[in-house]
């Protein structure tokens, strides 16, 4: 059995701490103090069925400790997911655990934020209605330090010039899950929903990363998070009906969001202007005739090669700025991707050939000399992470 047990909530003069033993790992949340969390064990959940589905063990909830009844009846659909997803590492388990109908919520409407092209747009979506802005330190960064601080900071500014609250999350979960060599590709969108029904307001937003014709097995997902939600609590993955472009066009209107955008995978403070996240959105942005003050202008053709797709997750990025380009009569720049997307592609069905000639022993091979960590990891999600090694 997993257990999750020992929950504590304690109060200090920073912060509130909700925490337990999951599998012998203490795993803790710190809210602000005027947060209302309850001493409950939803939000321990996704790291213990990780954990346990690669064990093949159920999960127990001792001290009894209640989790939402609609959220419990909702869980063995979870596992459905992961399990169609990776059956090779994943075992079917059940949760076992005392079960109630959650308080009634309050009228806060809470988005996830860190100042990107996806939760920008879901901002602008649903501004009217949003209440709460929630930050959590480690989701793009395990170790940010000072940047913590600083990105803090930065939306606190944002969100006062809009009229909304910011909640930052302190967590060590991340650090969990990655001690025990489980993906947190996979966990991340469960670990998100089970923070926001935590807080328990009537809606929390997750703003989606990918669109209808892009989905494919990753951790947030719209199969996924929805099944979070509780009887206080409707868990909304948003945003699926624009691509990444999509997006930055709508914000185009928006130039204050514009001029907030944090998209860099080096930093969460700042934007460096060559990474492949912040030369996508720099270009994006020249292909539209936008700026950003917050961003590095599009360099020119040379930046592109960091925009080589190195996995299937990468390919609807780069279809969608061809797209792009070709609409706004880039056709140099719509010519360079094309060229970068059909030698990943050429290249990845190759491999996949080799390997579905030669088997067991093909997987065997590719996995033994790859250069990527991904395959040793316990478990994971194969589709979105597949590479060319």
């Amino acid at each position: 059995m997993i257990k999750i047990e020992d929950v504590k909530l304690e109060e200090t003069a920073e912060h509130k701490e909700l925490s337990a033993l999951v599998d012998g790992s203490r795993v803790w949340f710190r809210f602000p103090k005027w947060a209302s969390i309850g001493l409950r064990a939803e939000i321990f959940l996704p790291v213990a069925i990780a954990e346990a589905m690669v064990r093949a063990e159920d999960v127990v909830v001792e001290d009894q400790r209640a989790i939402s009844a609609k959220l419990l009846a909702a869980l063995p659909e979870v596992v459905n997911v992961f399990c169609s997803w990776n059956g090779d590492d994943n075992h079917k388990i059940q949760v076992h655990a005392t079960s109630e109908a959650t308080a009634h919520p309050s009228e806060s409407v809470i988005c996830c934020f860190s100042g990107g092209i996806d939760s920008s747009l879901s901002f602008s979506q649903h501004q009217a209605e949003i209440t709460d802005l929630l930050v959590v330190m480690g989701f793009d960064l395990a170790d940010a330090g000072a940047q913590w601080q600083q990105l803090t900071g930065r939306i606190q500014k944002f969100a006062n010039k809009h009229g909304k609250r910011v909640i930052t999350v302190e967590t060590n979960i991340r650090k969990v899950i990655e001690s025990r060599n489980l993906s947190w590709e996979a966990s991340y969108g469960c670990v998100l929903a089970s923070i926001g029904i935590a807080l328990a307001p009537r809606t929390f937003i997750i703003p989606s990363g990918f669109s209808y014709p892009d989905l494919f097995a990753y951790g947030s997902h719209p199969l996924l998070d929805p099944l979070w939600s509780t009887e206080s609590t409707t868990v909304l993955h948003d945003g699926l009906g624009f691509s990444r472009t999509q997006k930055t066009e709508c914000l185009v209107a928006h130039q204050e969001l514009l001029d907030d955008l944090q998209v860099c995978w080096d930093h969460i403070n700042k934007n460096c202007g060559r990474c492949s996240k912040c030369v996508r959105t720099s270009l994006a942005l020249h292909l539209l005739g936008a700026t950003s003050v917050s961003l590095p202008a599009y360099p020119g053709t040379e930046s592109l090669s960091i925009l080589k797709p190195g996995s299937l997750a990468g390919v609807p990025f780069t279809e969608d700025l061809i797209r792009l380009a070709k609409r706004t009569g880039h056709l140099d720049v719509a010519r360079i991707l094309i060229r970068y997307r059909d030698r990943f592609l050429f290249k990845y069905h190759l491999i996949e050939s080799v390997r579905a000639i030669l088997g067991n022993r093909g997987r065997w091979l590719s996995h033994r000399f790859a250069k990527k960590g991904w395959h040793a990891l316990r478990t994971k999600i194969k589709s979105g992470n597949a590479t060319l090694d």
